[in-house]
């Protein structure tokens, strides 16, 4: 499940998986263009193949449209606590609930494999409920419990078979973490190594954990750049097999996507992320040619930290370069992946989305064990 608190009254939840298909967009845009360009050079067998080939391009592209705006995901907005259904391409809006929710549930129950399950439940005041998470993980479903309680301010009531309802109040949210780590563990915390990872570059200073990773995912405008260098090359061999005699505007076409291309990568080559924790406050810096993210979290403001499996969208890329041993080394795109947050006075503040999960582990013992240091210097 992903969270993206959009200000402080604004919150999508997407808890289904989903992947977009970029690499069979770009095959329809490709069939589209050589359908195109065929038809303007060749004779009429050409045209006839040429208008095929425009077809099936259309065709490949209205299914990835039509696959793209299936995908709902839930969006919440306050002070009203409105709940919509919506989807990316803004094709679809439904208003599902109006009015104030009043708990959040977790009911207990028994599986097929009689395994016990867990269903987290918002509750609006008209008693209707969503669920919004069904999973068997029970430190999966009290993250995803603790985050909808510290959004929307509400009590959390746990619902288990021939026991009473146990309502439990925000009070858990109440004392800061560091506070909650010196109880925990009075006499230190226990040492716990990086895990071995090679994308991950660690540095360590007196009062100081840094950790860059050397392989932060490409942005939609590298794959862009490159599925339109691709669909160049094609068009520049179409022309060649189809009429010679336009051969400098296919070798033209080529060079205009080469360049395209490598300009992409160059901007994609400054890439990075970081996370710096201190006793004091955690920094999360990533550049990206989207987007540029910079984060001060004071660790005394921090009250939780959780981490989940994630959903959502994901990015299908194609990556014909990539070796099958790097598929163990680097971070898996598209594969799911988890989702570190920090739950806040200000909300929730959601960290690096697609590491693996040893490495989310790492990083949130780093804050427990920098949130302990901390309390110790303030103690003495």
């Amino acid at each position: 499940m992903r969270f993206i608190q959009k200000g402080e009254n604004k919150l999508e939840i997407h808890n289904q998986k989903f992947s977009i298909p970029i690499p069979m967009a770009g095959l329809g845009f490709a069939f589209f263009l050589i359908g195109l360009v065929s038809f303007f050079l060749g004779g009429l067998v050409l045209k006839v193949i040429a208008a095929m080939l425009c077809i099936a391009g259309i065709v490949i592209i209205m299914y990835v449209y039509i696959k793209i705006s299936s995908y709902k995901f839930y969006v919440f907005t306050c002070p009203d606590e409105h709940l919509w259904e919506m989807n990316f391409i803004g094709t679809h809006k439904v208003q599902l609930e109006s009015g104030m929710i009043s708990s959040i549930e977790v009911e207990v129950s028994a599986g097929e494999d009689l395994d016990a399950q867990y269903k987290v439940r918002i509750v609006y005041s008209s008693g209707k409920s969503y669920a919004m998470e069904l999973t068997k993980d029970k430190d999966q479903a009290k993250a995803i419990a603790d985050i909808f309680a510290i959004f929307f301010d509400k009590s959390i009531t746990m619902i288990v078979p021939e026991l009473p309802k146990r309502e439990l109040g925000v009070e858990h949210f109440e004392d800061p973490l560091h506070r909650r780590m010196r109880n925990q563990y009075p006499k230190g915390m226990p040492r716990k190594d990086a895990p071995h990872v090679d994308f991950v570059i660690p540095e360590k200073a007196r009062y100081r954990d840094l950790i860059k990773f050397r392989f932060p995912p490409f942005s939609i405008l590298y794959d862009i750049s490159l599925y339109f260098f691709i669909i160049t090359i094609l068009i520049f061999l179409t022309v060649t097999l189809v009429n010679p005699k336009y051969l400098l505007y296919g070798l033209g076409t080529t060079i205009l996507g080469a360049v395209v291309f490598f300009v992409g990568r160059s901007l994609e080559s400054g890439n990075l992320e970081e996370i710096a924790i201190t006793p004091d406050e955690i920094r999360y810096h990533r550049h990206h040619t989207t987007a540029e993210i910079k984060r001060n979290i004071p660790l005394e403001e921090v009250k939780m930290v959780h981490i989940i499996q994630a959903s959502g969208c994901k990015v299908h890329r194609l990556n014909l370069s990539q070796k099958k041993d790097e598929m163990l080394t680097k971070p898996r795109e598209g594969k799911g992946g988890t989702e570190l947050y920090l739950l806040t006075d200000q909300g929730i503040i959601g960290i690096e989305t697609w590491m693996n999960k040893d490495m989310a582990d790492y990083i949130s013992y780093l804050i427990g064990k920098s949130t302990y240091v901390m309390s110790q210097k303030k103690r003495k």
